[in-house]
């Protein structure tokens, strides 16, 4: 339940500044949700169906519904390993995505608020898919005993950690790619701090999934999928968000690029219309 505590503080501190009608960034233009950000920011642009109904269903899922005594397709003779004395919580790799939302919108560009929203729907969606899997298949964990039989023990796949830093580094690396570094690459395919950029989020993302299989926290199968799970989802929301920032910029620019132009004389009265297309 980390989670939703962490995205609903962030959350509230956003509606605090969009109820203000304050720029979160002195230096940032408008926001390309409307000239300034309003309420609707919190329901729009698929916020309903992708951040706020995912979380209600984690948190109905947590509550309701139990794992099965008996793993859907893996053994019931899976555990046994050693347990590690410490785990990396789940509330960091949680934190790590709102931390990337909010640099993302510091960076002041135009695309920011899109994909800043465009994070959380990756986050939250992926969330309830990894808590629907890991209660339908119920696997035990690398650590589980029939002494340590708790519902925690019996969800193993996918791992939920992975899913997230997976999403994360992911998500990061697009927005990186089209909203960053393309202002600085000019001529150049791809400058090396753009290629350790991408190398480092990958081995932190990787490092994520390892920490899981150390400490014996998840099996590698259960990475992998989780790994699978948050790049997918990271890249149908980078590509959702993508579209609709472009939809409003294409629109914007035509708006800007239409001019009419009056003309009174003594013998007439006459209006130009100029466009570009």
């Amino acid at each position: 339940m980390q989670y939703v505590r962490a995205v609903v503080v962030a959350t509230a501190l956003l509606a605090a500044r969009v109820a203000s009608a304050q720029p979160l960034t002195n230096a940032a233009p408008p926001a390309p949700e409307g000239e300034h950000l309003d309420l609707s920011y919190l329901w729009d642009g698929g916020a309903v169906p992708f951040i706020w109904a995912p979380m209600l269903g984690r948190v109905a899922i947590d509550r309701y519904w139990k794992p099965d005594d008996e793993p859907l397709l893996f053994s019931a003779t899976e555990g046994g390993a050693a347990k590690s004395s410490w785990e990396v919580p789940g509330a960091a790799v949680t934190g790590l995505g709102i931390g990337v939302g909010f640099a993302m919108i510091a960076t002041g560009d135009e695309s920011r608020f899109y994909h800043a929203k465009g994070m959380a729907e990756t986050l939250m969606t992926g969330a309830l898919l990894t808590g629907v899997l890991k209660l339908s298949f119920s696997r035990h964990r690398p650590d589980w005993t029939p002494e340590t039989d708790k519902g925690g023990e019996l969800m193993s796949f996918p791992s939920g950690h992975s899913t997230q830093g997976f999403a994360i580094a992911t998500y990061a690396g697009l927005f990186l790619h089209d909203h960053v570094f393309a202002k600085y690459r000019g001529d150049r395919v791809l400058p090396w701090y753009e290629g350790l950029s991408y190398v480092g989020l990958a081995a932190g993302a990787s490092a994520i999934g390892a920490e899981r299989i150390l400490h014996n926290r998840h099996h590698l199968s259960d990475v992998a999928a989780g790994a699978a799970l948050g790049t997918t989802t990271s890249l149908l929301f980078y590509w959702y968000q993508e579209r609709r920032f472009q939809d409003h910029h294409r629109s914007s620019e035509r708006i800007k690029d239409l001019a009419i132009t009056p003309s009174v004389t003594n013998e007439s009265t006459t209006v130009g219309l100029s466009f570009r297309f």
